[in-house]
């Protein structure tokens, strides 16, 4: 598949709205997105990987192979390393580290209501959790079933996920948006987008309707309230029309620059494209970044360190691990994938 590098800006803008959301900086009130806006991101590439490479015979163990390769040894050191600081600290929890291990800390989160155990470090390990299933999943779908039956399967699990976040989020206690069976629908909205990219008209008509529809719902929700799921149902209801709209919204930026439409060159320019590729490190390594800067000012260490000068810190700590991550450890296993591909 053709490497469009608007995608890296893209992903630079939503890890960097993500952190910065987690800092608390004033304006990156829903910074938070950016976990969707990777989710919709996955399933369009993932798609677009699995229907280009269905011919070939190696199908299952190449693509498995290479998320390994991609995902697994960053987020197992990572695991392993907040393990010894948690440690460290004195805190332990041998049943809810099983979860974190085998990837479905989604599920103890969302029933706990993100009450996690051990520490604050591995909360944001849901969304990876969340990608790993679907992963596990989808390939089997896309080799079974031709480009029509794709859509059409992608269209039905995303009214399940869709009508199965509303019903979690007001009848019950449950973390809407964590497990997979009620968020897989913004995977599948960009699911669908690469099933339609086969046909460049069809997905520039398409990419431009979802981001007209995407912008003009989102902007009315965040304006006026809960937009079509209910105006008087409150909060709850404004929350999950914003995480839909959103959804819909990103599919249809990530739709109109993969066709064309929009050239976006300022997503190209050196910096994002440099963030973008480091992404993953930075989303996995910001929490502990940010614990690391707040552990040491709390023991009287880098007191002269003041007001924005705080914030700066840990965004730089984040930025310089992630890089180092990503150069000394993370490239190597890269290198790797290439030994699989489509044959």
């Amino acid at each position: 598949m053709k490497h469009i590098q608007q995608l890296d800006g893209l992903r630079a803008l939503s890890v960097m709205g993500v952190i910065l959301y987690h800092l608390g900086i004033p304006g990156f009130g829903m910074g938070w997105l950016g976990v969707s806006f990777f989710f919709v991101l996955s399933g369009f590439l993932i798609t677009r990987i699995l229907i280009e490479s269905k011919t070939s015979s190696n199908f299952f163990s190449n693509f498995y192979i290479r998320r390994s390769l991609r995902i697994f040894p960053l987020y197992y050191l990572y695991i392993f390393i907040v393990f010894i600081y948690c440690s460290y600290l004195g805190i332990q929890d041998t049943q809810n580290w099983l979860y974190y291990i085998f990837y479905v800390q989604n599920y103890t989160m969302a029933w706990n209501g993100f009450a996690y155990v051990p520490g604050q470090e591995l909360g944001h390990t849901w969304s990876l959790a969340v990608e790993e299933q679907f992963y596990l999943l989808w390939p089997l779908v896309v080799f079974l079933c031709n480009r029509k039956l794709i859509f059409i399967s992608a269209i039905i699990l995303s009214c399940v996920a869709i009508s199965s976040r509303f019903y979690l989020a007001e009848y019950t206690s449950i973390v809407s948006f964590a497990p997979l069976f009620s968020t897989m629908d913004t995977l599948l909205i960009g699911a669908i987008i690469a099933v339609i990219s086969v046909n460049q008209r069809a997905m520039r008509i398409i990419s431009c309707t979802l981001l007209a529809v995407g912008l003009f719902w989102f902007i009315s929700v965040v304006k006026f309230g809960a937009l079509i799921y209910g105006w008087h149902k409150g909060i709850e209801a404004a929350n999950q029309s914003l995480y839909l709209s959103s959804s819909i919204l990103f599919a249809g930026v990530i739709g109109v620059i993969a066709s064309g439409v929009v050239k976006a060159k300022f997503l190209t320019i050196a910096p994002l494209i440099y963030l973008g590729k480091v992404s993953y490190g930075l989303y996995l390594w910001h929490p502990f970044a940010i614990q690391i800067v707040d552990s040491l000012q709390y023991r009287g260490h880098l007191l002269w360190i003041t007001g924005p000068m705080v914030l700066a810190s840990k965004l730089a700590l984040t930025i310089a691990i992630s890089a180092l991550s990503f150069k000394f450890f993370e490239l190597p296993f890269l290198r790797m994938k290439d030994r699989f591909t489509k044959k």
